[in-house]
């Protein structure tokens, strides 16, 4: 059997609220004979729970017979982006001077993940100590999606910074893994050559069941769930809500649940209150085992990007699409990309990204939409997500 170390600061368990991407990899992967251990940060990325203990600097968990080695970060509240920005340069020094035989065999090959692209030049340094192939995994174009969130400023110090690193790794990768379908052509622009450039997804654990709305609740529930972070709008959904509570004749029919946590909750909240949206709740994060039960008892999903169109172009690649479209269930999608998988696969309602009025018009329709037409557009986007976007497909 050959082993793969798979590097990811950010990687999640299904007992936590964030992405099982690599997760589900390992878990396919040792199909086809690959071993994969996953090297992680402590903290959870959504929640900021701590993993280890005081006295704990690392540990070595198995779970479902997956190696997950996770490295002691320091704790810090959510909303900290200088104390996030350090556990990142301090999680890749420790990569560095880490000695990760003592946990497990040498590899065949490492995988660097990119939400930290400082951890990502650490395993390629690694691989090299190793003497075995990298793979440059991008999860966002650094340094274009922060300067197109106005994160950093165009051509300034940390825009060189991040994309010599970008463009050091991508050169020297044996591949590099994008996971939206534009990426192939932003590393084409790159010089990069195509042929070495490979689309993999994200996408979802196959669960036969759909879970069903009980028939006795009148009330319209309406579904976000994900981060309430600054790479959602969801100022675009609370404004939307506030529409549609102008123009029904009964608020009290519909409620919109916000399941999440992030940097911005506490001003999403004041915004609510500003707002008077007492039909709108916000809810704690939820387990990834607990996800689809939720998505699937709603009677229609939602989610709104920022209308970034010179980013989106390239695609996405939100983990929280593809939990929506196999819970078949209709989506409301505020949106500016270029390759939408919603629209790909008749699974709802689309809107412009940032225009409330629209999507608040979308949830009106929705509404109103006999259930027949709403029941349609869910099981299309399952069915579209089944034939294309199954981890135990992707991992091959």
């Amino acid at each position: 059997m050959k082993r793969v170390w798979i590097i990811n600061q950010f990687a999640s368990l299904p007992s936590g609220s964030s992405g099982t991407r690599h997760y589900s990899f390992a878990k396919y992967l040792r199909e086809s004979d690959w071993e994969a251990s996953i090297i992680s940060g402590s903290l959870e990325h959504n929640t900021g729970i701590q993993r280890l203990k005081n006295s704990q600097d690392i540990k070595l968990e198995v779970i479902d017979k997956i190696n997950f080695l996770w490295i002691k970060l320091n704790s810090h509240k959510l909303t900290s982006l200088k104390n996030r920005a350090l556990n990142m340069v301090y999680f890749s020094l420790k990569l560095i001077f880490l000695n990760p035989l003592r946990f497990f065999e040498k590899p065949d090959l490492i995988i660097g993940s990119s939400p930290n692209p400082f951890a990502a030049i650490s395993s390629y340094f690694l691989s090299k100590k190793y003497n075995v192939p990298f793979i440059y995994e991008v999860r966002d174009l650094w340094p274009k999606t922060l300067i197109e969130m106005k994160v950093i400023k165009a051509k300034g110090f940390i825009d060189k910074i991040l994309d010599f690193i970008d463009t050091f790794l991508a050169k020297r990768a044996s591949k590099i893994i994008v996971l939206m379908p534009g990426g192939i052509e932003f590393y084409k622009g790159k010089g990069i050559a195509g042929n070495k450039v490979v689309w993999i997804s994200n996408g979802v654990d196959y669960k036969e069941q759909i879970l069903k709305k009980d028939k006795n609740q009148e009330i319209f529930i309406l579904t976000y769930m994900g981060s309430l972070g600054p790479a959602n709008s969801i100022e675009t959904i609370l404004y939307a809500m506030n529409y549609v509570n102008k123009i029904i004749q009964n608020k009290a029919l519909i409620n919109l649940k916000l399941y999440g946590s992030g940097s911005k909750e506490k001003k999403l909240k004041e915004l609510s209150n500003k707002l008077k949206l007492e039909n709108v709740s916000f809810e704690k994060p939820v387990s990834k085992n607990k996800v689809h039960e939720i998505l699937s008892s709603s009677d229609a999903l939602i989610l709104a990007m920022n209308d970034l169109p010179r980013i989106y172009k390239y695609g996405i690649s939100f983990n929280k699409i593809f939990d929506y479209l196999l819970s078949a269930r209709p989506i409301l999608f505020a949106s500016c990309a270029k390759f939408d998988i919603i629209k790909s696969s008749k699974a709802g309602l689309i809107s412009y990204a940032g225009d409330h009025i629209k999507l608040g018009k979308n949830i009106t329709k929705m509404i109103n939409m006999p259930e027949n037409e709403k029941k349609k557009y869910g099981l299309n986007g399952r069915k579209y997500l089944l034939e294309n976007f199954l981890y135990q497909d992707l991992s091959q």
